[in-house]
C-alpha cells in the first residue's frame, strides 16, 4: 500500500478555496501515474481557475522553491501546481472518513491508505466547457476492472461535499469521529438500503440498535449518540429544577395525575411513554417508548425541558 503525503498548506486562502471547491461538488476519483487510487479536485470553472491563478501569484518564491524529484537539470516546483496538489490532498483526505470502508467494502477510494487499482488505462478527466451548477455525479466512469460502482463513488462524493460545506460554516463536529460514530453519521445521511445494510453488517451492530443510533444522530449529531448510549449523573439541582418545571407544565397539559421519575440524567413519564435525557451540552433530548419497551429519539434537543416535552407530547397521541 502507498501512504499518502499531504503537502503543507500554501499561504493565503487555499484551505478555504479547496473546501469551496469540494462544497460545490468539484471532485472526482482518479488514478495516480503509479496506479494508486486518489481523489482530485475538478473540473474547475473559469472563475475558479482565475482564483487558483491569483493564489499561485501570491505564493512567495521562498515558499515554492522546492526541488522537483528527477534527474538533472534541477527543476523548481511551480506555485500553481502546488496549490492544485494541496486542493487534491484536501479532497483525498476528506472523502476517506473512518467508516467509509465499512460502507464500500474492500474496494479502493475509501480506505485511509491508498490502494493499487486494477485498471487497464488510467481514466482521464475530460476538458469541459464552463460548467453549470455542478451536480455530484462522476465525470468519468469508474476504472474498468476495479469492481467499483458509480453509485458508490457518487455517495462518497456527496458525503465529502456536505462535510466541506459544514466546515466552511464552522461546524467541525465530525472531524474527529470514531469509526463507530462515523458509521452512524453516514447511515443518518440516507445513503440507501444497500449502504445501511453494509454499515450494520460491517460494524457488527444489532440492526435495531444501529437504527436507533442513526435516529439519535439525525436529532443531535455526535452528542445525540452520547446521550443514547451513555447515561451520566448531572448536578442534582439541575434535575430537580427541570422536574419542577415539567410537573407544573403537566398540570396544565393533562387532568391525570402524572409526575416525572428521575434516574441519573433521565426524567421519565412512565405511563405516557415519554422520557427526557439531559445531554452533556445541557440540552434536553426527547425520547418515546415503543410497543416493545425500547426508547427511541423522537425530536431535536432543546435547552428548555418544557419545550422538549411539548415537542413529543402530540407525537405520543396526548
Amino acid at each position: 500500500m502507498r501512504s499518502r503525503r499531504i503537502p503543507p498548506a500554501p499561504p493565503g486562502r487555499p484551505p478555504r478555496f479547496a473546501l469551496r471547491l469540494l462544497a460545490d461538488g468539484r471532485l472526482h476519483p482518479a488514478i495516480t501515474p503509479a496506479g494508486y487510487d486518489t481523489w482530485q479536485v475538478g473540473p474547475y470553472t473559469a472563475a475558479q481557475r482565475r482564483t487558483l491563478d491569483a493564489l499561485a501569484a501570491a505564493f512567495p518564491p521562498h515558499a515554492h522553491c522546492l526541488p522537483e524529484p528527477g534527474p538533472a537539470p534541477l527543476r523548481i516546483a511551480e506555485p500553481a501546481a502546488l496549490v492544485r496538489q494541496f486542493c487534491d490532498a484536501v479532497a483525498d483526505d476528506l472523502v476517506r472518513t473512518p467508516a467509509a470502508p465499512l460502507a464500500m467494502g474492500a474496494l479502493p477510494y475509501a480506505w485511509r491508505e491508498a490502494r493499487a487499482v486494477p485498471a487497464e488505462e488510467p481514466p482521464e478527466l475530460p476538458e469541459l466547457p464552463e460548467p453549470a451548477a455542478h451536480a455530484t455525479a462522476l465525470p468519468v466512469a469508474p476504472p474498468p476492472g476495479s469492481g467499483l460502482a458509480a453509485a458508490d463513488l457518487e455517495r462518497l462524493m456527496t458525503d465529502a461535499t456536505v462535510r466541506a460545506a459544514r466546515l466552511l460554516a464552522g461546524d467541525t463536529a465530525d472531524l474527529h469521529l470514531t469509526r463507530h460514530q462515523d458509521a452512524v453519521r453516514i447511515a443518518a445521511s440516507n445513503p440507501g438500503p444497500e449502504w445501511f445494510h453494509r454499515l450494520t453488517q460491517n460494524t457488527g451492530a444489532n440492526p435495531t440498535v444501529f437504527a436507533r443510533l442513526t435516529r439519535a444522530w439525525r436529532h443531535g449529531g455526535p452528542t445525540g449518540i452520547t446521550v443514547a448510549e451513555q447515561p451520566h449523573t448531572p448536578d442534582p439541582t439541575v434535575m430537580k429544577t427541570a422536574r419542577t418545571a415539567l410537573d407544573a407544565a403537566l398540570a396544565e397539559m393533562t387532568d391525570s395525575l402524572a409526575h416525572f421519575r428521575t434516574w441519573r440524567n433521565r426524567l421519565t413519564l412512565t405511563h405516557h411513554g415519554i422520557q427526557l435525557r439531559l445531554g452533556p451540552d445541557v440540552r434536553w433530548y426527547p425520547y418515546l417508548q415503543d410497543d416493545d419497551g425500547e426508547w427511541w429519539p423522537a425530536a431535536p434537543a432543546d435547552s428548555d425541558p418544557v419545550t422538549a416535552l411539548t415537542a413529543v407530547w402530540s407525537q405520543n397521541g396526548e
